[in-house]
């Protein structure tokens, strides 16, 4: 049998500096994203959601799979043509929507029968981090896909509002989802 040795081929950052202190600490050399590409076999892009479309692109265009941190894109339209571009080339474009394999979801879902309400919350002081997509891509993402994970049945209805606060973008957020099997969710962010 034949070993295969996984490791990082490199880090890319456009601040010189952070890629070498990430490249350092991932035990990876920093280089431009041109010959990360062409080092390595799959792409992790972790970049402002803005920036998504255009680093995927250049790495699927190369032949390379793409786990993308969430949100997919900036756009509806630019996640169409993400969606596209995998399917066309053969290739894997993953979302990180890693929450969903964490410990805590997995003792939850051991436990749980048929879940009739679900309320997640998550609330914080403003941070300009991820100001670039609203709450709902950012961070209320998460929990909707794990409500969704968790009902076995088909949206009924969605009552939704959101509003912008302190960015460009919705800062708040709430959803109720109610399923045809009666369960209700309802999350805020």
């Amino acid at each position: 049998m034949d070993i295969v040795k996984l490791g990082i081929a490199g880090v890319y950052d456009l601040d010189p500096e952070r890629a070498r202190t990430v490249g350092w600490e991932a035990g990876a050399p920093p280089m431009p994203l041109e010959e990360l590409i062409v080092a390595s076999d799959a792409i992790v892009v972790a970049t402002p959601a803005d920036a998504h479309h255009e680093v995927a692109m250049a790495a699927m265009r190369a032949g390379r799979h793409v786990l993308i941190e969430k949100p997919i894109a900036s756009t509806l339209a630019e996640a169409d043509a993400l969606a596209a571009m995998a399917l066309d080339q053969d290739l894997v474009l993953q979302v990180g929507h890693l929450e969903r394999f964490s410990a805590a979801h997995g003792a939850v879902t051991g436990r749980m029968g048929k879940p009739l309400y679900i309320e997640a919350v998550r609330v914080a002081p403003f941070k300009l981090r991820g100001t670039d997509v609203s709450v709902i891509l950012d961070l209320m993402i998460h929990d909707l896909d794990l409500v969704l994970a968790l009902v076995d049945a088909p949206i009924e209805s969605v009552d939704a509002v959101g509003a912008i606060v302190s960015s460009a973008h919705e800062d708040i957020a709430n959803a109720r989802v109610r399923f045809t099997n009666g369960c209700v969710s309802r999350t805020a962010s």
